[in-house]
């Protein structure tokens, strides 16, 4: 279980970045763990629950990627978006900011799928899912969200 908050409630003063380790994901970069906490909750992470509209599942070997079109979510992108600055504003600011979760480029992103739910690719007119962000990683000249959607 998730516990997991409204987008429109987000506020960058609730989030909180814990000192850089060595990014074992990407070589030259530090990876910093975002904390989320309000005077109800503390998560290891920001949770944000989203119901995305006109999806696209794919499914490759054993892992799923979801396609969001961009027309359809607009709205609900800009928030995303919103949420993704905030975030990175937090950094330094001679830092390049490498905005990944505005969906610009149109590509499909990894899919995380927990328990046994039965996903099965295709269009979905509507889609409900958690987004977690919980991370954020930098290296001298840029940084960016470590994220994934997450179906349960």
């Amino acid at each position: 279980m998730y516990i997991t908050t409204d987008i429109t409630n987000f506020t960058k003063k609730n989030v909180f970045l814990h000192e850089p380790v060595k990014n074992i994901m990407k070589s030259g970069c530090e990876f910093m763990k975002i904390m989320y906490s309000n005077n109800i909750f503390v998560m290891n992470g920001v949770y944000v629950d989203i119901s995305l509209k006109n999806v696209e599942i794919q499914k490759r070997k054993e892992s799923y990627r979801i396609k969001i079109d961009n027309i359809h979510n607009n709205d609900l992108l800009n928030l995303i978006s919103r949420v993704e600055l905030d975030i990175l504003d937090l950094l330094p600011d001679g830092l390049c900011r490498v905005c990944s979760l505005n969906n610009d480029n149109n590509k499909a992103r990894v899919l995380k799928k927990y328990s046994d739910i039965e996903l099965k690719p295709g269009t979905y007119d509507q889609l409900t899912c958690t987004l977690r962000i919980f991370g954020v990683w930098k290296d001298s000249t840029k940084c960016g969200l470590n994220y994934q959607y997450i179906i349960s």
